[in-house]
């Protein structure tokens, strides 16, 4: 009896240490992010929301530096993102511009992140976005009135350079970050134009590249595209008429958040159009360590839910109903063990870019699933998953057929010797992934308001905080990818489950590796070759790819491999620790839906 009590006092101290270590890196790493992006104080970061006359809400992250006064008042520059990211995917551009003494605004647009969808979300309203921050933001005393900016970035600059032609008199600056259309010409401001290498919409939108620098040679008011010069200035900044073209070696389309060279060009017109308040060389950048330290924070938000998890285990009133022994002889060895592995990454990534597509084209007006990108992306899951549950019946049929035994305690619903499942564990797993979820996200929800960071790898690993009408519009998405992780973690915990090598540590954290990389390998796959091709080719031609420009669904999948890796994670850990899949496929669920709906723009 002493003794049993003292294992169980030792693992709840090791819950407890693990959890405290998980927070310790969170906030360190959180203090660090906060003070890369604020340059350590210089700069208050906070997300604000306005409402437009018709109650729509437009949110945006706005960075004042402490320079800007009213009695020294600094220029404004409105950053705008492009179609399936949020305000965050402009945080490196944000901090090296508010470290030089502008006011940024980064805004959420196109129904993305924590702003409504305006207007049915019509390209001819996008405007309207910045419109209702620019009536705000142009009476504040720190802003000079007449000396707005705007950056746009893919999408983002159809209503950049909208702005720029509705406020000629405040606009003293356009830039365009790798537009996805020809510039126009007749902008009525300063103009720089700056287009990626390995741009896919090169092909897509306008042409190949040589028929875009035409276009940029047509709207500079050249008579010939070999008058066209990278990086010389046409006309004049002070008349306003300055036009800049800078090329991006190497870019890719969706890289212009994280080149060095982009980001210099930006701060380099950004200074020749109003002069930085703190001058700081454009060749000076420190977004890499945000960068880092974002990455740091995704890896251990998702620690943060183990070890939450983990801990609420520990507790009598749940671990003694959830936790079973683990099926022991339920492993596969050799070439059995291989083809699951194989067929587990082989079907999904030849089956990614048709299903996805359906998906997209079946589910693009819905008014319960409302985010298009993401049903395409969901629908090619759901297919899958039924090919899986094809799988399972055929094998099931196999092996019984050999004598096995095969019941619910084998397929790893509930605990040996059990023959029907027990809807009070299935109720106590939901609520431990409840509290672990709502524990994960009030952080993420402090981190942002508390520090004005979150945590966004790029566009790989993102974790941001979820308004209350974002989290009402991920349930519906969080039923279909229960179900989902419900099969996965059947097929990932029996059929693809490792023989045990007695040290319980080792094989829970190589079945967690395994099961993540399996997870995230068809898309990261299919993302290799498509953008590592297009990256290699250097045209922006991307193979594979529906007239050498991109295939759809792919465009928006670019966080899916970590996500569906962490996913794997979750779900293999809980499974190790409870012997049944119920609390990770639920906790697995949450998370997903809340992280992929989050950043995905809405179709209604």
């Amino acid at each position: 009896m002493n003794e049993t009590i003292s294992k169980s006092s030792r693992t709840k101290n090791k819950a407890g240490r693990f959890l405290a270590f998980t927070m310790a890196v969170l906030m360190i790493a959180t203090v660090l992010l906060w003070g890369v992006s604020s340059n350590w104080g210089d700069v208050t970061i906070k997300r604000y929301t306005l409402v437009t006359d018709d109650g729509k809400e437009v949110s945006g992250v706005l960075y004042i530096p402490k320079t800007a006064t009213a009695e020294n008042p600094a220029p404004c520059v409105i950053n705008m993102h492009g179609r399936a990211n949020t305000a965050h995917v402009c945080d490196t551009w944000a901090l090296e511009e508010a470290r030089r003494g502008y006011v940024v605004l980064s805004l959420d647009l196109f129904g993305c992140g924590e702003s409504d969808l305006l207007d049915g979300g019509s390209s001819k309203s996008y405007y309207k976005y910045p419109e209702v921050w620019y009536d705000y933001l142009k009476d504040l005393s720190f802003i000079i009135p007449d000396q707005f900016v705007y950056v746009g970035f893919s999408m983002g600059n159809t209503p950049a350079y909208t702005m720029a032609e509705r406020h000629p008199d405040t606009t003293i600056g356009n830039i365009q970050v790798f537009n996805f259309r020809a510039p126009s010409k007749d902008c009525q401001t300063n103009l720089c134009v700056i287009k990626a290498q390995s741009d896919q919409y090169n092909y897509g939108q306008v042409g190949d590249l040589d028929v875009y620098e035409a276009s940029i040679a047509a709207a500079f008011g050249l008579d010939d595209v070999s008058e066209l010069e990278r990086e010389k200035i046409y006309g004049s900044f002070e008349e306003r008429t300055a036009r800049k073209y800078v090329f991006a070696p190497r870019a890719l389309h969706q890289s212009g958040g994280i080149d060095s060279n982009v980001i210099s060009a930006l701060l380099t017109f950004l200074d020749q159009c109003a002069p930085m308040p703190n001058y700081i060389a454009p060749s000076s950048q420190t977004w890499g360590f945000q960068q880092i330290l974002t990455l740091i924070c995704y890896v251990f938000t998702v620690a943060f839910i183990l070890a939450v998890g983990n801990l609420l285990l520990q507790i009598p009133y749940f671990g003694n109903a959830i936790c079973v022994p683990l099926q022991k002889n339920r492993c596969r060895h050799g070439v059995s063990l291989a083809l699951n592995i194989a067929i587990g990454i082989l079907i999904p990534t030849f089956t990614f870019i048709t299903f996805s597509t359906w998906g997209m084209s079946l589910f693009d007006k819905n008014p319960v699933f409302k985010a298009k990108n993401f049903n395409g992306i969901l629908f090619w899951l759901v297919l899958n998953t039924l090919i899986t549950i094809c799988i399972m019946i055929y094998n099931h049929k196999k092996d019984t057929k050999h004598g096995e035994k095969l019941g619910l305690a084998e397929y790893v619903l509930v605990g040996e010797g059990e023959t029907h499942i027990p809807l009070h564990r299935v109720a106590k797993a939901f609520v431990v992934a409840a509290v672990t979820v709502f524990a994960a996200f009030s952080w993420l929800a402090i981190a942002d308001a508390v520090f004005g960071v979150n945590y966004q790898f790029w566009i790989l690993g993102i974790f941001s905080r979820v308004s209350t009408k974002r989290f009402f519009g991920a349930v519906p998405y969080m039923f279909i990818i229960f179900f989902v992780l419900f099969i996965a973690g059947i097929g990932m915990n029996t059929a693809r489950r490792l023989p045990c090598t007695g040290n319980a540590k080792r094989d829970m954290a190589r079945d967690m590796a395994i099961n993540a990389l399996i997870a995230a390998a068809p898309v990261a796959i299919l993302l290799l070759i498509q953008y590592g091709g297009c990256w290699l080719i250097g045209t922006g031609f991307t193979p594979f790819a529906l007239q050498g420009g991109s295939v759809g669904a792919l465009n928006f999948a670019f966080g899916f491999p970590f996500l569906m890796g962490s996913m794997a994670i979750i779900n293999t850990y809980f499974y190790r620790k409870t012997g049944s899949i119920w609390v990770g496929a639920f906790m697995g669920a949450m998370t997903a839906a809340l992280c992929a709906y989050t950043g995905q723009p809405l179709s209604l």
